[in-house]
């Protein structure tokens, strides 16, 4: 379920661009465990939030579980190169999920305004990055590759 067609297909997008990756590096079970526990850590901690806050708008999407994914390439593939639009350069990935929490943690108080769940981007992404952590090790070699 998504928001409309625009949400949808940039979640696509960037799972292909991604997550397709990803997966080439540590498998199909590992990739499947990051996204569907990057999606859960997620959407519980939007609905925690959404007690805390009052701000009861439905979450919808896979938003959470995509930056699990860009959360574990930032740490086993740090020099891997994209670029974020609208900026025309390629910055390595580790400053584009810099860049994403950023606008995440900036517009998280206003998140019934924007209707975006802000704070399941941002545990998606710790989860992603701890997951990173873990593996880090057995994947460091692919550095040496991008």
């Amino acid at each position: 379920m998504h928001a409309n067609i625009t949400h949808l297909l940039i979640n696509m997008f960037v799972l292909f661009l991604f997550g397709t990756y990803l997966e080439k590096i540590i498998g199909s079970k590992k990739y499947l465990l990051i996204f569907l526990l990057s999606g859960i850590v997620g959407n519980l901690a939007y609905v925690i939030y959404a007690y805390i806050t009052g701000d009861f708008i439905p979450s919808v999407g896979a938003s959470g579980a995509i930056f699990g994914i860009l959360g574990t390439l930032a740490v086993i593939a740090p020099n891997l190169r994209v670029v974020v639009f609208p900026l025309p350069i390629p910055v390595s990935i580790r400053i584009a999920v810099v860049l994403f929490a950023l606008i995440d943690l900036i517009l998280l108080p206003y998140s019934m305004k924007t209707g975006i769940a802000h704070i399941t981007h941002l545990t998606g992404l710790i989860t992603g990055i701890i997951f990173g952590l873990y593996l880090h090790k057995k994947y460091k070699h692919i550095n040496d590759f991008i």
